[in-house]
């Protein structure tokens, strides 16, 4: 699922943006409004971050750091 490298978790990872952006619009159909951001998700890609690209973990945990959560998936 990842390769070798990580893939685009990784290329995410190194842009605060890319970071806020992504995880930001989860679960929008239309990837335009923000919507609460459950923490499984964000857990999931840390996850992924300290697998592949364990040198990115400090500054994606440095941009949702604070961030608002709720559990917001069935079965989560």
């Amino acid at each position: 699922l990842y390769g070798e490298d990580g893939g685009i978790t990784c290329i995410n990872a190194e842009s605060p943006f890319q970071i806020a952006f992504n995880i930001g619009h989860f679960g929008s159909a239309s990837g335009r409004r923000a919507v609460i951001v459950d923490p499984s998700v964000m857990a999931y890609d840390e996850a992924v971050i300290t697998t592949y690209c364990p040198e990115s973990l400090a500054q994606y945990q440095s941009v949702v750091d604070g961030w608002s959560s709720a559990k917001t998936l069935p079965g989560s």
